[in-house]
């Protein structure tokens, strides 16, 4: 990872982190772990290998399937929507982000969310 750091007016500091990551496996690791973690549905079906999982929506009973393509993408998607900031009450610390330990049920409820849905509808 490089960090670089730019201090303006002596009092406002900038920092530009680069981070190369692999999402196939980036996205293996946090599904494989964490699926059960979501708040807003449930995880009803799941195949760890092949990146397959429903989720059920517990007030109406709706299914939402999610692949490993829609998991990729949406995982992109909500990386690149953290390090924006539009995350931030979620990570309390931006160099975390990429160590899924510090991942806990909100920040996968949301990741799903993002995956399945583009947005962050519950919550």
């Amino acid at each position: 990872m490089e960090i670089n750091e730019k201090i303006k007016d002596g009092k406002k500091v900038t920092i530009i982190i680069k981070k190369e990551i692999d999402i196939t496996n980036f996205s293996y690791e946090a599904f494989l772990n964490l699926p059960e973690y979501s708040l807003s549905l449930e995880c009803d079906q799941f195949d760890y290998e092949g990146m397959n999982f429903t989720f059920i929506d517990p007030e109406d009973g709706k299914e939402h399937k999610l692949d490993r393509n829609k998991i990729e993408i949406g995982m992109e998607k909500f990386l690149n929507q953290c390090i924006e900031g539009k995350h931030g009450e979620y990570l309390s610390d931006l160099l975390n982000l990429f160590d899924l330990g510090y991942w806990d049920a909100t920040v996968m409820d949301n990741c799903i969310q993002i995956c399945l849905f583009n947005e962050i509808v519950f919550g």
